[in-house]
């Protein structure tokens, strides 16, 4: 990385100096990286600017302790690794023109110059790993009064072996990822089998039935920015493909026909309505998945007892309409029930409020489209007929 940073400096000076009316930095070789002693020793050379590196720390400022996610699509992979951390490069930048101080004083002017113009490196110009960092990949500093260069310059001199001399501090804030990437294969399809009575170490059953994820995403307040539950997520015209966005505001639509684009309507009590139009990816493709962020705005006061007042009406007027409108506020519940020696509850009856459902092989059931409040979750056990297993979610404990 801090070759890359060097080559990007190279670059940078050697194109900005070539464009400069009589500067006699014209060609890359004219940028050297060398201690200040062996650059000064060089007497045989045409002027050279020497851009000497002696200081590299993180700046703990810039710290981002963050995970990122990383694609190959063309592979079907998915990997996370920790954000890069951000150095300081802190260079010596000293010219050198031969027994010729005028044109020494020149040349520093036309350096410091290029570098005040450039707050940071140019995209074009950045080498290696940092090609792709953005526009602000590596940032600039030069010439900073507060610069640790500057607080003995007579004691670093020396100690580089140098003469005291004209010279600029540079500091080349750049990212620097050292840390792994963790690859997993991207699952592509989720199958859903449904049976009843069958439990661990029973023959395999025929799968019945297999589900596509076609739409997936997260839903946010949008001042806050905190993950909304409880929102209705519906694929206009397409009245069976509903669901509610879970407790970290996830929510998923399966069997969207691919392509698109679909209409996506999100709703809740309290938030405009949201539309959002997207594409479902084709079958065994849940690598071209769009994964969405959904922003909902809460409504105003006057928005509020619009639809508050039209709720009233429908109640008197039309039940249908009433029923339709609460929907909007329904929530999904969902846990995991084990038995008490630890085994999971797998393919069992659960039931909470009117709907019914069986647990997979883990003991996971999930529950969407219930009335807001609290649910108590009932379990069809064999022998024993419902027992009450949890109220809210969780991992519930059954009787053997």
């Amino acid at each position: 990385m801090l070759h890359d940073v060097d080559e990007t400096l190279r670059r940078l000076l050697s194109a900005e100096l070539a464009n400069t009316p009589g500067c006699p930095v014209f060609d890359p070789e004219q940028i050297s990286f060398d201690p200040p002693a062996v650059a000064e020793a060089v007497q045989d050379r045409e002027a050279h600017v020497n851009l000497y590196l002696y200081d590299v720390r993180e700046n703990v400022t810039q710290r981002d302790e963050s995970f990122r996610t990383a694609r190959k699509p063309e592979e079907g992979l998915a990997g996370r690794r920790r954000a890069a951390a951000r150095l300081d490069l802190s260079y010596l930048v000293t010219v050198y023109a031969g027994d010729d101080p005028a044109t020494e004083h020149r040349l520093l002017s036309d350096v410091l110059g290029v570098l005040m113009r450039c707050q940071a490196a140019p995209e074009a110009h950045l080498n290696g790993s940092l090609e792709g960092a953005g526009p602000n990949g590596v940032l600039l500093a030069v010439a900073q009064p507060d610069h640790v260069a500057f607080q003995d310059p007579a004691g670093l001199w020396q100690a580089l072996g140098g003469r005291l001399r004209p010279a600029l501090s540079l500091v080349a804030n750049a990212p620097f990822n050292p840390f792994e990437t963790k690859w997993v294969r991207v699952v592509r399809e989720a199958v859903l089998g449904f049976t009843q009575g069958a439990g661990p170490g029973s023959p395999r059953l025929p799968v019945e039935s297999a589900a596509r994820v076609s739409v997936a995403g997260v839903v946010v307040d949008a001042q806050s920015e905190q993950p909304l539950p409880g929102v209705r997520v519906r694929a206009d015209g397409f009245e069976d493909r509903e669901a509610a966005s879970g407790d970290g505001g996830f929510f998923y639509l399966l069997n969207l026909p691919p392509g698109g684009p679909h209409r996506i309507v999100f709703q809740k009590r309290g938030y405009r309505t949201q539309e959002i139009r997207v594409a479902a990816p084709p079958p065994g493709r849940l690598d071209q998945l769009e994964h969405s962020v959904v922003s909902l705005r809460r409504q105003t006061d006057a928005e509020w007892a619009a639809e508050e007042s039209a709720r009233a009406e429908a109640a008197r007027n039309d039940a249908h309409r009433l029923v339709e409108m609460d929907r909007v506020c329904r929530v999904s519940l969902s846990g995991r029930l084990r038995f008490a020696d630890g085994r999971p509850a797998a393919y069992v009856p659960v039931r909470a409020a009117a709907l019914r459902g069986t647990t997979d092989a883990e003991g996971f059931y999930q529950f969407f489209d219930l009335p807001p409040g609290e649910h108590a979750v009932t379990a069809d056990l064999p022998g024993r007929g419902e027992v009450e297993v949890a109220r809210g979610d969780g991992t519930s404990a059954l009787p053997v």
